[in-house]
């Protein structure tokens, strides 16, 4: 049972480190290539496109920094991954946890859902940035 558990969480450790190996190579293939002007002249059409209303509500520091491609290419190449990474990591370790033990992981998981609801109210008044 021991090994089972450590073979996975083995492999669980080199599927994430290939996928940060694929996030590296991703981001330099994006970073360096030539979309990045073509990125800045469709992003400066859909700012023009704008409604008068628009730059009311918004300061230019504001409007700048979306029109950064850079921050859509870091989010494509290195937050999109992650997410599925750590889903993937979680899928792996719930398939484990009922492997070992279906009824533990039930209440394990029940549990996590009520102490989400409980610390719901606390997050509206205490944001967590993770």
């Amino acid at each position: 049972m021991t090994s089972v558990l450590i073979i996975s969480l083995l492999i669980t450790k080199l599927a994430s480190t290939m996928m940060y190996a694929g996030n590296i190579f991703l981001h330099s293939i994006l970073k360096e290539s030539r979309r990045l002007p073509r990125m800045k002249k469709f992003l400066f059409k859909h700012a023009l496109s704008q409604e008068m209303s628009f730059y009311d509500e918004k300061t230019v520091s504001d409007i700048k920094s979306a029109m950064d491609p850079m921050a859509i290419v870091d989010i494509i190449s290195w937050r999109i991954p992650s997410i599925v990474a750590e889903t993937f990591k979680l899928l792996f370790i719930i398939m484990n946890m009922i492997q070992m033990n279906w009824q533990l992981t039930i209440s394990s998981l029940a549990f996590l859902g009520i102490f989400k609801l409980l610390l719901y109210p606390i997050e509206k008044v205490i944001p967590f940035n993770i």
